[in-house]
């Protein structure tokens, strides 16, 4: 299992287990050692089980009436998992590259019960800061969560609620994602298009004529072959593959109007609000109590995040690299070597290359060539520190 990821970036990866019988076992990882000295913390790498949403009403031609895997349920190294006989088990990790992690290769191994399987990390001599990233708003359900996880009873805040919302945010953060409070809205300077009505040379005029910025913000109502990272029983491309065609169209932000509408229950009911399944979560409520039962630990206050939104994040990352490639954001009418490397498997908003190979092989392509450009140049890389 090899990885690759730039200093700062989170990046994850898939283990399936298939178990000859019904049984418990337990998950562990090892520190991950550099091949010259330095170590990545174990502590540094994140375990979630992919659970299933049962897919009653498909959202369009690429959807199927079966289980689907979407949430991502977090649990803690050493505590059992269950495994069912006969029947597919993934595991997601995501590994947090620290900003001062040495460039290079670091070894380590994932032990599942007693089997083990060795993993990789190739870290590129590059980082990823804050400030290559766009805006990304979605609207969050305070209220709801905080009463779920146990911050808050009646309307008032209870011990540890304010240790609660720093988790949030915090979850919010590694998915480079503002949370806003329901019905606030875009910014006032942005004009919003969905990804449907959306007209490049309407939008770039309001650019260059207006002090409007333009985001895109995604709705259920997005059809394919529009890629939509709302919709669950979609390829897994389409919640990546927005970031870069928001790159291609110089957009400057992208909103989403609710991620945690929990009435009915997303995990029996994914297709809530008539318009496709996923429309209105990126998170599902917790199921059991191993999350929630006390806002004053830390292993309680994990929020259970979506493949989806994974994938978002994941893109996100993608269109840094470009930028970071670019040596700045993209200008209107100017083209650049980041747009020619997109356009080799981005042919339109709605034709792009579906193989997740292509965009695996170009990531690597971009950082390569982001390493011989800044080659060198070692101010650029230290990272800014904010607190």
């Amino acid at each position: 299992m090899k990885i690759h990821a730039a200093r700062g970036e989170l990046e994850a990866f898939q283990i399936v287990v298939n178990s000859p019988s019904s049984t418990p076992l337990t998950v562990g990882v090892s520190d991950l050692v550099h091949e010259g000295g330095g170590v990545i913390p174990a502590s540094q790498v994140d375990l979630f089980r992919v659970d299933y949403v049962e897919i009653t009403k498909i959202s369009d031609y690429y959807g199927r009436l079966v289980p689907w895997p979407d949430p991502l349920y977090p649990v803690s190294f050493g505590d059992p998992i269950d495994f069912s006989a006969g029947l597919n088990q993934p595991l997601w990790f995501r590994v947090r590259v620290p900003f001062g992690a040495r460039a290079g290769t670091y070894s380590g191994e994932i032990s599942i019960g007693q089997a083990t399987i060795p993993i990789s990390l190739e870290v590129w001599d590059f980082y990823l800061s804050e400030s290559l990233y766009s805006d990304i708003d979605f609207e969050f359900d305070w209220d709801t969560v905080l009463e779920a996880y146990g911050g808050m009873s009646d309307g008032q805040k209870n011990n540890c609620c304010d240790k609660l919302e720093d988790a949030i945010f915090a979850t919010f953060s590694d998915y480079h994602i503002t949370p806003l409070p329901l019905e606030t809205g875009p910014p006032k300077d942005v004009q919003l298009y969905s990804l449907t009505n959306y007209e490049v040379e309407a939008a770039h005029t309001l650019q260059t004529q207006s002090l409007l910025k333009v985001w895109w913000g995604f709705l259920g109502s997005d059809q394919a072959p529009f890629p939509n990272p709302v919709v669950i029983d979609r390829p897994g491309l389409d919640a990546r593959v927005l970031p870069w065609m928001a790159w291609l169209n110089r957009i400057e932000g992208m909103f989403y109007s609710q991620s945690t509408d929990w009435e009915p229950d997303p995990w029996t009911t994914p297709y809530l609000n008539s318009m496709c399944n996923g429309d209105g979560f990126f998170f599902y409520p917790h199921k059991d109590d191993t999350l929630a039962f006390d806002p004053c630990d830390d292993e309680s206050n994990q929020l259970v995040p979506s493949i989806r939104l994974e994938l978002f994040r994941e893109g996100l990352e993608d269109a840094a690299y470009l930028r970071l490639l670019n040596g700045q954001a993209p200008e209107i009418d100017v083209y650049n070597p980041s747009d020619a490397l997109a356009e080799t498997f981005i042919y339109s908003r709605t034709a792009f290359s579906h193989m997740p190979t292509v965009i695996s092989a170009l990531r690597i392509q971009i950082a390569e060539q982001i390493q011989e450009k800044w080659e060198g140049n070692s101010t650029y890389f230290l990272p800014l520190i904010i607190h």
